[in-house]
């Protein structure tokens, strides 16, 4: 398959975003004052209305965030799960638990404390102002983009089998490209959240919400969304790659199996298609790391420092888990997506941020009045008892959000990358970073080159079209299908380099 990159170079102000009508958000807010933080919540919460089936305010959203200061955090917008969420609730569902969607799959969603709280530290304007462009769209309507359509179509049995969202999805039944979108209810949440964001965890629409999930059989209460709040925490590091700094995204998400995947791959040569069979190999070593020791990190027993040791890399009981003759070989891609944006500025703000409902319409569960509809990021657990990321009350699943940050001390290079893709993703994040800070490839077309990923735990791999079949190792089911899609930006030589990922419906925005 061959893809033309969607590269543009800016210099105050750049937006990578998968969607251009929530990049002209962004743009607005910046004319009107607002600083890149203030860009990137307004650009966000819209986000929340023209991707709805990919990262809505019923799911979770994590940022990296480099500060003009050179000080570099993480917001951390995991949901916790429900108070009475336990291995006894899903007793008998153990066998299907990771592929599952409805009532039962849900967390409190943490995206809009995570906004509130990196508002509330470094934006400038009104919060109310960041908060009105995304109600004007959803009252008054978008065209339905490309990438809505089909995950409709692709998800008809999920939404008609909802009430919530047969209604707010499905009312006039599937639509087309182009045609009118607008959700009422969700115009009226967001005026809400606009005068008061925490009436979303203690309000009337906490209430909404959790009534509905109940009344369809799920455990998520009031006081679990009363109780909720996001956190900032530090970045993991990987402190020299090829002369970069790495930034990653700490425990609860799997952000060290990228940084795991980089140490594993580096000093191979430029083949991301070739390479395939190695890529595997590592991966099987750097997977197995994060299903036995990554989870809520208050039920982890490694510290950062042997996370990220290379002594964890050659630990023979994770060398075990992932053995050829172990995987499922009738798996097929899993069914994640999400949405990523990255902000950067000549100041020297580096924004990636990320929010997903983890599968398409996560749950498929849909509140009516407020057309909020709720992620299924609970099967992020998994049911085997005595790990960190076993299922239990009131805590953070692993979580596939991610994203990269990357600084070149020396040359004073500032790299932002972020795709979609659930498992996938640390494999695609050391692929498109080892391609362009390993390999010279300029972001564009490290973005737009031709990727197959290995589906971990099994025998497949989803792939893009026109991959040679001679690139695939043997008995390996090979599927086509989506394989993320990514946005960067690259700060060289006072100029802002931004992409997008020609798979996907964005274009860069800047000034």
């Amino acid at each position: 398959m061959i893809l033309t990159p969607r590269e543009y170079p800016y210099m105050n102000l750049a937006i990578a975003t998968e969607n251009p009508v929530a990049g002209s958000v962004g743009l607005y807010i910046s004319s009107i004052g607002g600083n890149p933080i203030d860009v990137s919540v307004a650009t966000s919460i819209a986000l929340s209305v023209t991707v709805p089936q990919l990262g809505g305010m019923g799911g979770d959203y994590f940022a990296l965030i480099s500060t003009p200061e050179g000080r570099v955090e993480v917001i951390m917008g995991s949901g916790q799960s429900p108070s009475k969420l336990t291995l006894e609730r899903i007793h008998g569902l153990e066998g299907k638990w990771q592929t599952m969607r409805g009532p039962l799959t849900i967390v409190v969603p943490g995206m809009l404390d995570a906004l509130y709280t990196i508002w509330k530290k470094y934006g400038t304007l009104e919060w109310k102002d960041l908060v009105k462009p995304s109600i004007d769209l959803a009252r008054k309507g978008i065209p339905a983009p490309p990438a809505f359509t089909s995950a409709v179509k692709r998800n008809l049995r999920v939404l008609y089998s909802d009430p919530g969202s047969r209604q707010t999805y499905l009312q006039n039944g599937p639509v087309e490209i182009g045609q009118k979108i607008s959700y009422p209810g969700m115009a009226k949440m967001l005026e809400t959240i606009s005068e008061d964001p925490r009436s979303f965890y203690n309000g009337e629409i906490a209430e909404a919400v959790a009534n509905y999930v109940q009344s369809n059989g799920g455990l998520l209460s009031k006081s679990d969304m009363k109780n909720y709040h996001s956190y900032i925490d530090e970045p993991l590091v990987l402190e020299s790659y090829h002369g970069w700094r790495i930034y990653e995204m700490p425990p609860n998400t799997q952000g060290a199996t990228t940084l795991h995947l980089l140490k594993l791959l580096t000093n191979t040569p430029y083949d991301p298609v070739g390479r395939l069979s190695l890529l595997i190999e590592k991966s099987r070593i750097a997977y197995s790391i994060r299903d036995l020791h990554i989870g809520d990190p208050s039920n982890m027993t490694l510290t950062r420092e042997d996370l990220l040791s290379d002594k964890i890399l050659n630990d023979t009981i994770i060398l075990d888990k992932y053995k050829p003759e172990k995987c499922n070989p009738f798996m097929k891609p899993l069914n994640y997506d999400t949405t990523f944006h990255a902000v950067a500025s000549k100041e020297g703000w580096y924004i990636a941020s990320i929010q997903s409902l983890y599968y398409h319409f996560g749950s498929g569960v849909t509140e009516p009045k407020y057309q909020i509809t709720l992620n299924n990021r609970a099967i992020g657990f998994t049911p085997t008892p005595g790990l960190p990321n076993t299922l239990g009350p009131g805590k953070r699943p692993l979580h596939t959000l991610s994203a990269v940050i990357a600084e070149n001390p020396v040359t004073r290079e500032v790299l932002i990358l972020g795709t979609s893709g659930g498992q996938y993703r640390p494999q695609q994040h050391a692929l498109m970073v080892s391609s362009i800070l390993e390999h010279g490839m300029s972001i564009g077309k490290a973005i737009a080159a031709s990727r197959a990923l290995w589906t971990p735990g099994t025998c497949s791999i989803v792939s893009d079209p026109g991959v040679p079949e001679y690139s695939f190792p043997p008995g390996f089911i090979v599927n086509i299908g989506r394989t993320g899609v990514a946005s960067a930006i690259l700060y060289q030589d006072n100029v802002l380099w931004t992409a997008t990922d020609p798979r996907g419906d964005g274009y860069p925005y800047g000034t």
